[in-house]
């Protein structure tokens, strides 16, 4: 990233997409590529979809090139092979993240695997893993059982334990969702629940996120490996890191593989980096974020609290917030002079222009009723009916409602859709 803040993504190698631009007065102006983004907004991440390039489809998560079509079974198969290898007939494999299915696809090579446990929380790209062929239709195997949700969630309330857990995800600078996935209190939880082995993505080779997240997973697992695999799509070395309770000893591997061999799994399970000293990752000094939901930070730009709400990802930051909007990705940030909330209710103008001729035909109605047909105990059930009737349209009522945050800058008003609360409070506890 240069000193004006533009995304350098092409050269920190993710996807060469620039998503933001120079931030003037607060307020950034934003140019979108016109790509296949979904539009739902279930997702967790701001921007998902996929991209026809030079290599194929690439799927691209907030700006970060997932893979491209051409050449991505050199980054699955160095991801699962070393660790399955060293499991020795693994049977029960835990992937976290990995909703496209290429993980999966690698796993399913095996044999001996009978129950796989695929958990993302972005249902989005496992809706996209469900169309592509290039996983041979992973997920459509009957050994598979997909969740979305959070892994880290999902392994504190299990009571089973898995052969191998394979941690597949975007590198940890690109996505808050997945800070916590990389700290000692979550490698701590998978050594309560993983049998012979664990991986994990670790970031750019050579860069601080990937020395401390080896020293990190060092510090629970007696036996650890680094090692690294050159991605052709972006030109970079992506670093891993291997861990097991036992010797890191690999036997066979499947056929039919196009990249791993005995040489590299030889690689892969004796790599020990020279490293002088890198700090342990915990919950209060975590991995420093170089992107915000493709926003690129400045250097001395530290997240305080990421949240996903309905239609917006809102980042409270040390220094501004930043909402990025779902789907469409568009980016407004600013620097918060003034903080208040409203309520919008939208439903308001429909209850305003419904209750002056409504209430008094609701009270009197049942009751006239009830004279004509000679019969009060009608007239009363339709009275009750009525009242419960309004009832319902409260419950209804409550559902569509949220706080609306409007932040005063030089060039507006930024709006916040937040039905939690939480956004008002980060924003306040930084800027007040």
């Amino acid at each position: 990233m240069d000193d004006s803040g533009k995304d350098d993504r092409g050269e920190k190698g993710g996807s060469e997409v620039n998503t933001t631009g120079d931030k003037r007065d607060g307020c950034d102006d934003n140019s979108r590529p016109k790509v296949g983004w979904h539009k739902r907004t279930p997702c967790t991440h701001a921007r998902v979809g996929l991209e026809s390039t030079d290599r194929g489809l690439a799927l691209i998560i907030d700006g970060f090139t997932k893979f491209t079509e051409r050449d991505e079974y050199v980054y699955h198969e160095a991801l699962v092979h070393p660790a399955m290898s060293i499991a020795r007939e693994p049977k029960t494999v835990l992937i976290i993240g990995g909703g496209d299915g290429l993980a999966l696809r690698e796993v399913l090579k095996w044999d001996s695997v009978k129950l796989v446990y695929l958990v993302d929380t972005d249902k989005c790209v496992i809706r996209i893993g469900k169309e592509l062929s290039l996983n041979d239709r992973s997920l459509h195997d009957r050994r598979v059982r997909k969740v979305v949700g959070d892994g880290r969630e999902f392994l504190m309330k299990q009571n089973r334990t898995f052969d191998v857990i394979i941690v597949d995800v975007i590198d940890p600078s690109y996505d808050f969702n997945a800070l916590h996935l990389f700290t000692l209190s979550f490698y701590e939880l998978v050594r309560s629940r993983v049998n012979k082995a664990f991986v994990t993505v670790a970031g750019e080779h050579g860069s601080e996120e990937a020395r401390r997240v080896y020293v990190t997973v060092s510090k629970v697992f007696p036996y650890t490996s680094a090692y690294h695999v050159r991605l052709p799509y972006t030109g970079s070395d992506r670093a891993l890191v291997l861990a097991s309770l036992n010797r890191l000893f690999p036997t066979s591997l499947p056929e039919g593989l196009k990249f791993v061999n005995r040489y590299f799994l030889y690689q892969a399970t004796e790599g020990k980096p020279f490293i002088d000293s890198a700090d342990v990752i915990t919950e209060e000094y975590p991995l420093r974020l170089r992107y915000f939901a493709g926003v690129g930070l400045d250097e001395d730009e530290d997240l305080v609290k990421g949240i996903v709400l309905g239609p917006q990802i809102v980042g409270v930051m040390n220094k501004r917030v930043i909402v990025v909007e779902k789907g469409s990705g568009d980016v407004k940030s600013a620097v918060p002079e003034r903080v208040y909330t409203t309520d919008v209710n939208v439903m308001d103008k429909l209850k305003v222009a419904m209750a002056v001729p409504l209430l008094p035909l609701g009270l009197f109605s049942p009751v006239l009723l009830g004279i004509l047909l000679n019969d009060m105990n009608l007239g009363l059930l339709t009275l009750l009916t009525f009242f419960l009737s309004i009832f319902g349209m409260a419950v209804i009522e409550n559902k569509y409602v949220y706080k609306a945050e409007y932040i005063d800058v030089n060039c507006g008003e930024l709006e916040i859709l937040d039905d939690t609360g939480k956004v008002f409070g980060a924003i306040r506890e930084v800027f007040d």
